[in-house]
């Protein structure tokens, strides 16, 4: 009688393969529409950033417009550099000065006598006692001091603000030299002594009664011309002469006069507005880009028909397009001064109109941008909702990092039960390739049996 032939392991069954195409099969579709659902979202939630970054980019040049000191600039010319250099303010009106420098400012400085011993000459005993600008303070000498020492004695002293001592050396010796921190008459440094010997009184200097000291250089204020009028300074810098001007004096020159020109500076303005306008455009770009769909493919993009992302474009677009009232009644819009958007849905300057618009009133070109009410500021409104912290984009963002979270929860649950399912196949095809093992021993026996 022919043998039964039943494959197995004992039965010759490959169980792990069985087991591990079983689980493949039942696990492929859930983990397909699983990883399907976790790429769209990581694809939507890298858009989002992708957006974020250009709303912010676009908020930046926006809120570069909301300040009216840092757009209604001046610029000022000089006829003569070399005299003077100026700068001004948004307040300063527009004119030509004309300004003589009559001095420069000037720090007091002081030289003792020569000392032929250098530095370590003994310059006696005492007190000495400096008065400068309301303050004072005194340095005590005793016998034996050097001049090094006391040089270094006057830079240490408590409560000396303005005065430097140091020495030069010369062909017939070493001289302490004393010089005012800051120029000006109100800086003239008095120097006193008490109980004075050994000759420390020759370092005195005290105009009117004893000057042994030289003078270097006097304590002297910058005094210039301006329209005619004398004006003074301590420094050689004078503010205030001319409303938001400030006049730097660079060399004395009396009796010439220099022309200061002060005009509108409207290139601060012109640049930002020309940012906007591109910041504006590249955003548009890539906002088409993350909504367009393939007409190959008839494929969206990551953020097709996304209701936050159409939501601040139509904001902005209205914010673009509103007017703004800059004087009395009068509302004014973009285009009025040379800004309008195309059928495309881009910005475009004309450029004559914008220099017109800045030629005849710049100051009203920057109350539509920064007024109240301005363009800026509503764009720069509604672009904070959409990309601070708990806008828009973020809240959007967070949802679809809930959902992902959420697809990874199914994930661990699909492979727990997997795993469970593969015990259980496992398990019975075991016991299967058991039973078959034991048919196999059956047949066997029966079939020497009955031979």
């Amino acid at each position: 009688m022919a043998s039964v032939q039943v494959s197995g392991g004992g039965s010759g069954l490959d169980v792990n393969m069985l087991v591990t195409q079983l689980v493949a099969a039942e696990r492929a579709p859930a983990q397909q529409r699983l990883n399907r659902a976790e790429s769209g979202l990581d694809a939507k939630i890298s858009a989002l950033g992708t957006l974020r970054g250009s709303l912010s980019t676009f908020q930046g040049a926006a809120g570069a417009l909301r300040n009216a000191s840092q757009l209604l600039t001046r610029k000022t010319e000089a006829s003569d550099p070399t005299v003077l250099r100026a700068s001004a303010t948004a307040s300063a009106a527009s004119g030509s000065y004309s300004v003589e420098v009559l001095s420069l400012a000037t720090a007091h400085k002081l030289a003792s006598q020569a000392y032929a011993a250098g530095s370590a000459a003994t310059v006696g005993s005492g007190t000495l006692d400096f008065q400068q600008n309301g303050g004072s303070f005194s340095v005590s000498v005793t016998a034996g001091t050097t001049l090094a020492q006391l040089r270094d004695a006057i830079n240490g002293a408590t409560g000396n603000a303005g005065v430097r001592a140091s020495l030069v050396q010369t062909d017939d010796g070493a001289r302490l030299v004393l010089t005012a921190k800051a120029s000006g008459s109100a800086q003239a440094i008095r120097i006193t002594s008490n109980d004075a010997s050994g000759g420390l009184e020759g370092l005195v200097h005290d105009p009117g009664v004893s000057t042994p000291m030289t003078v270097l250089s006097p304590a002297a204020n910058a005094q210039a011309k301006v329209e005619g009028f004398t004006v003074s300074a301590a420094g050689n810098t004078i503010t205030g002469a001319i409303e938001g001007v400030t006049i730097d004096l660079l060399a004395a020159k009396p009796g010439t006069s220099v022309t200061l020109a002060v005009s509108a500076d409207n290139s601060v303005l012109r640049e930002r507005i020309g940012k906007m306008v591109t910041d504006f455009n590249n955003m548009t770009a890539t906002l088409s880009r993350l909504r367009a769909v393939d007409p190959a493919t008839r494929n969206g993009g990551p953020l097709v028909g996304d209701s936050a992302l159409l939501s601040i474009e139509s904001r902005m677009r209205r914010d673009l397009a509103a007017a703004v009232t800059v004087s009395g009644d009068a509302p004014a819009t973009l285009s009025a001064i040379g800004v309008r958007m195309g059928a495309d849905g881009r910005l475009s300057v004309d450029d004559a109109k914008l220099t017109a618009a800045l030629r005849d009133d710049p100051a009203e070109v920057v109350r539509i941008f920064a007024g109240e009410g301005g363009i800026a500021e509503r764009l720069h409104t509604t672009l904070n909702g959409a990309v601070a912290a708990g806008g828009q984009v973020a809240a959007r963002t967070e949802s679809l990092q809930a959902q992902k979270r959420d697809v990874q929860r199914a994930k661990d649950t699909l492979d727990m039960r997997m795993k469970a399912l593969e015990a259980r196949y496992r398990l019975q095809f075991t016991n299967l390739d058991s039973m078959l093992s034991g048919l196999q021993s059956t047949g066997n026996y029966l079939a020497r049996t009955l031979r």
